[in-house]
């Protein structure tokens, strides 16, 4: 006869192993989401200034260059999500699936869900704006 809360704990177990399947599956999609997000909000730089930064994409990551100062979009299976790498910062964004299979953002460190302006602001803002304040 098995306890009722070693019940409820393997039915809690198994709910987050689905969930955490889900993401995993949709990891790759999120990151083409974001490679073209990231392109459209470099394209408007780009015209706005005349710049050459430049977003590039391999298998399991976007890097953006803007003037040698390269920010790295990696996909991190242990979050899961995406870490985004500065110089020596390093920023976890925990991507998630909702209901309808749409994707959420989340910052862990700050516990709050993010839009994808959040999202694209907390990737690009330093390097394409470093002189104005946050």
């Amino acid at each position: 006869m098995p306890f009722q809360w070693l019940t409820i704990r393997i039915s809690e177990e198994k709910d987050r192993l689905a969930r955490e399947q889900a993401v995993l599956a949709r990891l790759d999609g999120a990151l083409n989401e974001m490679e073209k997000t990231l392109a459209d909000c470099v394209a408007t730089f780009n015209e706005g200034f005349e710049a050459n930064v430049r977003v590039e994409r391999s298998p399991h990551s976007i890097s953006v260059d803007v003037a040698g100062d390269v920010i790295t979009l990696a996909t991190d299976t242990e979050l899961p999500g995406f870490q985004v790498t500065r110089g020596n910062q390093r920023v976890p964004i925990v991507v998630g699936v909702l209901p309808g299979k749409n994707l959420f953002y989340r910052d862990p460190v700050e516990d709050k869900y993010l839009t994808m302006e959040d999202v694209t602001k907390k990737i690009l803002d330093r390097a394409l704006f470093p002189k104005l304040p946050e």
